[in-house]
């Protein structure tokens, strides 16, 4: 439920901040707009040139979505992140590349979470129907979240690790 709200909060934010709907991309920076929905590089500076929907294949997804993985939603902007969604009847999820580790926040929200041996610092939050891990880079925070997938911590932390591994190599 919270990443949901997150999700739709963050999309609404995204959309408000390039000017809404189709009209951004006819005036003047409409082009930079789009291409930064798109997971482009801007002026504007989002983690930049990082394509968070790169990170992760479908190999890597199987266990999450089986055979049917499927296609990512389009990177958007949430205060500067990049984001990538995959959804479908199994469940939904989210991986997002946050540009300072500002944004790494576990003692904020998640005090006592287990810690998670992957980056700088990382840690994993179960919780109902979800499941969040947050990863402390050089830089950037790497967050992975899930709702409504039936899966065990540990394939979820090993998601995490793979797609840790990539943007480390980047």
């Amino acid at each position: 439920m919270k990443i949901r709200l997150f999700a739709a909060i963050a999309t609404l934010l995204a959309v408000a901040a390039c000017g809404g709907g189709d009209q951004g991309s006819s005036g003047e920076g409409g082009s930079e707009r789009a291409q930064a929905l798109q997971g482009g590089s801007s002026s504007e500076g989002a983690a930049e040139s990082v394509d968070p929907c790169g990170l992760l294949t479908a190999a890597d997804l199987s266990p999450f979505f089986g055979d049917q993985t499927p296609i990512p939603e389009a990177r958007v902007h949430i205060f500067e992140s990049q984001l990538c969604e995959w959804e479908s009847d199994a469940g939904e999820l989210s991986l997002i590349i946050w540009p300072g580790e500002m944004y790494y926040d576990e003692s904020d929200e998640c005090p006592g979470c287990p810690a998670v041996e992957i980056g700088k610092e990382a840690f994993i939050q179960s919780e109902h129907l979800g499941v969040r891990i947050q990863v402390l880079l050089d830089g950037q925070v790497l967050q992975l979240e899930a709702s409504y997938l039936d899966n065990a911590d540990e394939e979820f932390i090993a998601l995490a690790r793979a797609a840790t591994d990539r943007l480390s190599r980047d």
